[in-house]
């Protein structure tokens, strides 16, 4: 057998196994996150996870959140903390690989994820440890977020927008750990990315008169429109952050207008808030923190020049290779251009198992165990069938403690 038809076999056939398998098995373990199953996401995850490969860290990734919905914080944190180090040796491939990558389809080479993923990885992981109430270790992760973010817009030159839920979840560690100043100082950068609810102006309210910023919470109340609560100075209450993720993040699909390049769809959740009930008693409802769904769209239409740019590369270099082949057997040369050309196409791979968005309720409970619970409610207020099972909560005089529920529907 002649080298070119190797070639050729080879290209034709990892393009079609190589693709499917992920796709297949990622929806899978979507299915059973779906019905409410994460233990079988988790067994079918968590061997693709520690196999060394090219999708492994799209597996790693989807392993963290199936454990987050098991409640399995510190094995998802441990899993996102794998994940990190493996998407940062990613940015180091080889030239072998490069060019590789510019014969094969972008589907055959290691994925080294998206960089707004790679900032992702720190937000889910900053969620994980606040759910295990290790506050110190959740302000870790969120600077390590800002690190991320001053990295990419200092040497890659990406316009990347401040991320509201490091700086608002930033707020409450910092209250948490009776430092007012900067809670103050970290709500309002939260509200100047333009999170702007019921929620934050809470925060910010509470945070100026815990700060004794006098000025800043008459501004907050005339501006607002809202008074401070007197429960937060009641020595006989304690704080529950409740976070709430809210179903699938945005899909990667081939752009119907080239359809070798990848967008991301927004994917239809009926389930779009939460409602909070306390001991069987309605309470709250949750309030947007963090878009993720608009800054993933965001974040992966910036990077079009990139990939606009790696893909003329590439046609450029399969071109070079089919006339090299083609002056030595025409017929085969034709045949591998076609091969090449025909598996070069979109990219699908992604952290597919994200939220749509991460939403919040803070509420102030009288110190004691309670029950609580999250009810699923539609754009118009009615209940979607999604509920979280019911949490108990020792809630603490003067302290925070923080629940987490996802739904998918």
């Amino acid at each position: 057998m002649c080298f070119s038809f190797r070639v050729l076999i080879i290209i034709v056939s990892v393009w079609q196994v190589g693709c499917a398998t992920y796709q297949t098995k990622v929806s899978e373990a979507r299915r059973n996150l779906e019905s409410g199953n994460p233990e079988l996401a988790i067994q079918k995850l968590e061997p693709l996870a520690a196999q060394e490969g090219k999708d492994q860290l799209i597996y790693l990734l989807d392993y963290a959140v199936a454990k987050q919905v098991a409640r399995d914080y510190k094995g998802s944190s441990q899993a996102l903390i794998e994940a990190d180090r493996l998407a940062e040796s990613k940015d180091y491939i080889s030239v072998t690989k490069q060019t590789a990558s510019l014969l094969l389809s972008q589907e055959m080479v290691q994925y080294g994820g998206e960089d707004f993923e790679k900032l992702l990885i720190n937000a889910m992981g900053a969620i994980n440890f606040a759910l295990m109430n290790d506050l110190e270790s959740a302000r870790v992760e969120t600077k390590r977020l800002t690190e991320k973010l001053e990295y990419f817009r200092g040497e890659k030159k990406q316009q990347y927008k401040d991320n509201s839920l490091a700086f608002w979840l930033n707020g409450h560690i910092w209250e948490a750990n009776r430092d007012w100043d900067s809670a103050l100082i970290d709500f309002e950068k939260a509200y100047k990315t333009g999170l702007n609810n019921e929620l934050i102006q809470n925060d910010l309210i509470r945070a100026a008169h815990r700060a004794r910023r006098p000025d800043k919470v008459a501004r907050y109340t005339k501006k607002f429109g809202i008074r401070p609560n007197a429960k937060y100075r009641n020595n006989n209450y304690g704080e529950v952050v409740v976070l709430y993720q809210s179903g699938w993040g945005p899909r990667k699909r081939p752009n119907p207008e080239a359809p070798r390049f990848p967008i991301l769809v927004p994917e239809r959740s009926w389930t779009k808030q939460a409602l909070v009930k306390v001991n069987g008693v309605e309470q709250d409802k949750t309030e947007l923190v963090y878009d993720l769904e608009s800054a993933s769209i965001e974040a992966l239409n910036q990077q079009y020049g990139a990939l606009v740019a790696k893909r003329i590369a590439g046609m450029l270099a399969k071109e070079a290779v089919r006339h090299e082949v083609q002056k030595k057997n025409e017929g085969f040369g034709l045949l591998l251009g076609i091969a090449m050309h025909a598996s070069d196409r979109a990219d699908l791979r992604q952290w597919s198992t994200l939220p749509k968005n991460i939403q919040a309720a803070h509420l102030f409970l009288p110190k004691g165990t309670h029950k609580i619970q999250l009810i699923g409610l539609s754009g118009d207020g009615a209940p979607t069938g999604e509920a979280s099972k019911e949490l108990t909560v020792e809630v603490r005089p003067r302290k925070k403690s923080f629940i987490g529920w996802r739904s998918f529907r």
